[in-house]
């Protein structure tokens, strides 16, 4: 009986320990005002013309990343073109060679995944949060197609926060290049002007 009573407390105590560990690792969220035009100086400027039609290029990527993520590029490039044809502002988005052959009013996305770090299941299932976070990093070049010209080049990476990761089962590790894709059209769209 006595033994039953010490395996009780100390399952409440330590359940209560565990409790204070949570709520302290929580945090709190700390707000500042943002300064008058700070919003402005984070935010590219728009682009010096506007474009009708939009052609995504194949993504290239380093010789590293395609043997350890062959699909990655792809997938990236996939969902840019498919979160620029959600916007329907344009009046076409293409991708591929053949779409190329568009000229006046045509901006070109050309885009590169330099570097890239998805953590596995296996890693994210034994390790959770301690397995880090996956990461992304792609060059984007945006071209007029009718001067040939580069009008922009931004580098835009991502990478997801891993106790979420760990919490979701590593989802959000798997969907980075697609998730990717569609912070590649949200940049995109934002420096076209309206």
């Amino acid at each position: 009986m006595e033994m039953k009573k010490s395996w009780k407390r100390n399952c409440i105590c330590m359940l209560a320990l565990l409790l204070v560990v949570m709520t302290s690792c929580a945090g709190k969220e700390v707000k500042s005002e943002p300064q008058a035009g700070s919003a402005a100086k984070d935010q590219d400027p728009p682009l010096a013309k506007p474009y009708r039609i939009i052609v995504v290029a194949e993504y290239e990527t380093t010789a590293e990343v395609a043997k350890d993520y062959p699909t990655a590029a792809r997938e990236c490039q996939a969902n840019t073109v498919w979160a620029l044809q959600e916007k329907k502002t344009y009046q076409a988005v293409d991708s591929g060679r053949a779409a190329m052959t568009r000229r006046d009013g045509t901006l070109l996305v050309n885009a590169k995944v330099t570097d890239m770090r998805i953590v596995s299941g296996a890693a994210r299932i034994w390790g959770g949060a301690f397995a880090g976070s996956s990461s992304m990093e792609v060059d984007v070049t945006l071209v007029d197609a009718a001067t040939n010209a580069t009008v922009r080049e931004k580098k835009l990476s991502s990478a997801n926060n891993p106790w979420a990761a760990a919490w979701m089962g590593g989802s959000t590790d798997h969907s980075l290049p697609a998730d990717m894709g569609k912070i590649v059209a949200e940049y995109v769209h934002s420096v076209i002007p309206k």
